[in-house]
């Protein structure tokens, strides 16, 4: 709801903008998103919080069952839209395998996330260090041709 109120400072934002307001436009990306934020976030919880479940309960009882239930499936669907969204943003090839080896470590197999960091973190050092030494016997080996008798002793 709130990015689609923000829609309509984007006319705002670009006036300032032609205009060369730094600082008007300053106020329309940072403050007045907050402001926004104010009476959506910031108001129904404190509410929430302030008088507790003798105003949620008959909040949550108004919502129809058919907005309920969609609200269900929404939430079902939201990890493999998070999922998809994620591989999209890898966006090579050579990476996916180690994307779905964390998501097993964590997903399937319950490895709590800081230990499947910790493996990551390991497997991309090691990976680095090969990388490391192969790009440096590859150099090595070149250096050794060209001093042999390449194009430089001509």
């Amino acid at each position: 709801m709130k990015k689609v109120l923000q829609v309509g400072l984007v006319p705002i934002a670009e006036r300032q903008a032609d205009n060369g307001d730094i600082s008007g436009l300053t106020r329309t990306a940072l403050l007045y998103p907050m402001i926004l934020g104010i009476p959506l976030f910031f108001l129904p919880v404190f509410v929430s919080v302030m008088f507790g479940s003798k105003v949620v309960t008959p909040i949550m009882n108004a919502i129809p069952d058919w907005l309920m239930h969609g609200l269900v499936i929404s939430g079902g669907l939201l990890p493999a839209v998070g999922f998809s969204l994620t591989l999209m943003m890898i966006g090579k090839d050579k990476y996916i395998p180690y994307f779905i080896l964390g998501f097993i470590l964590v997903a399937v197999l319950k490895i709590p996330t800081i230990v499947a960091a910790v493996i990551a973190g390991c497997v991309a050092t090691a990976i680095l260090v090969m990388k490391q030494e192969l790009h440096k016997e590859n150099s090595d080996t070149a250096e050794k041709s060209i001093n042999k008798g390449g194009a430089s002793n001509g």
